[in-house]
């Protein structure tokens, strides 16, 4: 599950092409602004497999996002991966 705390299109956009293997999911979190990282993608075990502030450069986020979707989840479209 990736988890978008900033609702930042990109995110979903980065995923989009992961299907059912990544589920994208827009959420407020609690507490002050920065307090918790703006997109953690969380495995299926709950463990938090990468994670992003939402102060950083956002490009180089979303590049460093696709990475890590790759390295847990094969490429995008890939059926079975």
């Amino acid at each position: 599950m990736l988890l978008d705390l900033a609702g930042d299109a990109g995110v979903a956009a980065v995923a989009d092409g992961y299907g059912e293997r990544v589920r994208v999911r827009v959420v407020t979190a609690a507490g002050p602004a920065g307090a918790a990282p703006a997109a953690p993608l969380v495995r299926p075990d709950g463990c938090t497999a990468w994670a992003v502030d939402a102060d950083g450069d956002r490009e180089r986020a979303l590049r460093e996002l696709a990475g890590a979707l790759t390295r847990w989840f094969g490429s995008p479209g890939a059926a079975g991966s």
